[in-house]
């Protein structure tokens, strides 16, 4: 049998203040599928498996489970995994939400560590 790696993307919210709900799942579902069907062309002379997850944070689930799992996706859906207020450091504390598009959901990808696969790539849906 084969080793497996496990390719994990994130899915952090639907954009629905710049997108609607459905132009939202549009967009995250082309990607999901441009990116799965990369990895599994690529794996198609491959000594290695491969297993697709997506960490989807609760915000995010109406506009891209469905879709991720038509795809082959093992969804994972899964809250921040840590608590802001918990910081020790004020600046960070207090501005982590404002250091990228998703903030403090950008720690998700942490969870990549948790999955049984030996190597994980962490991927964006933009990658």
């Amino acid at each position: 049998k084969k080793a497996t790696i496990a390719y994990t993307v994130t899915i952090t919210g639907c954009s629905e203040k710049h997108n609607s709900a459905k132009e939202a799942t549009s967009l995250i579902t082309q990607g999901a599928a441009v990116l799965q069907h990369s990895i599994h062309l690529a794996h198609s002379s491959s000594n290695y498996d491969y297993q697709m997850y997506a960490f989807v944070h609760p915000a995010a689930t109406s506009c891209s489970v469905n879709a991720l799992q038509r795809l082959g996706y093992q969804v994972l859906i899964r809250n921040t995994p840590l608590d802001t207020s918990d910081i020790a450091t004020k600046f960070l504390r207090e501005n982590i939400d404002k250091a990228s598009c998703c903030g403090a959901k950008e720690f998700l990808k942490l969870y990549a560590y948790t999955l049984k696969e030996p190597v994980a790539v962490i991927l964006d849906l933009d990658s």
